[in-house]
């Protein structure tokens, strides 16, 4: 079980409703090249949050004592309720949030900070986001809630060792190969980190992600 907690931090937040995990969490902008390094910041609407939902208990306890820390890699994870990463310097903006934890299976509990968007780079040059993405600090693996991808209607075929995510008109999303360990890892490049390196408009392809073939269209309105 995993609980993710937010509380509020003003008296008018502590009258907002409760928020499921049916909540619109993650959607794509796109149309601008990297080097542009502009994204218009969307402002959120601050409330109280209380999330629980059955979690993939062996992962998340694997992911808090992960030992490789690649902070490109996101772990596509059925179990998780949440998009979670900690690693603060990949968000594009982040709203803080106060006394928020995160409960694992084996009862032991992570402190969430923020809430934000992180962006990344798409292998066309064009640059992605993922929204509304928890802020927690001692969490050494980033997670991609496979859950709330299906809630907006996009499906997930898991067959031969491959993972197939395909948007609502069936077009191919993303194609990640199972690993050894027995988990599917997508590989994001990080866009604060490339922006200011590479013309992406002549080098585009340097950005073809090795562990999950990201598709043209990226996340687009997950």
């Amino acid at each position: 079980m995993v609980e993710v907690v937010e509380a509020a931090t003003s008296r008018e937040d502590s009258q907002s409703n409760k928020i499921g995990v049916a909540e619109d969490v993650v959607k794509e902008v796109v149309g601008h090249l990297a080097k542009d390094c502009r994204i218009e910041k969307k402002v959120e609407e601050t409330t109280n949050l209380t999330l629980e939902a059955e979690a993939n208990e062996g992962f998340l306890l694997m992911a808090q004592n992960e030992i490789n820390t690649n902070d490109n890699v996101w772990y596509l994870d059925s179990g998780a309720s949440n998009h979670m990463c900690g690693h603060k310097h990949l968000f594009k903006e982040m709203r803080k949030i106060e006394d928020g934890n995160v409960s694992f299976g084996d009862a032991s509990k992570v402190k969430v900070e923020g809430k934000g968007t992180i962006r990344y780079l798409q292998e066309d040059g064009l640059i992605g986001s993922i929204q509304d993405v928890y802020y927690v600090p001692n969490l050494e693996t980033n997670i991609l809630s496979l859950g709330q991808l299906t809630e907006k209607g996009y499906s997930i075929l898991m067959k031969e060792r491959i993972l197939h995510l395909k948007d609502k008109l069936g077009h191919l999303i993303a194609r990640v190969e199972m690993e050894r360990d027995r988990m599917y890892k997508l590989n994001l490049a990080n866009v604060r980190e490339k922006c200011l390196q590479v013309n992406v408009e002549d080098k585009a392809s340097l950005w073809h992600l090795r562990f999950g073939h990201l598709h043209h269209a990226g996340l687009k309105r997950c």
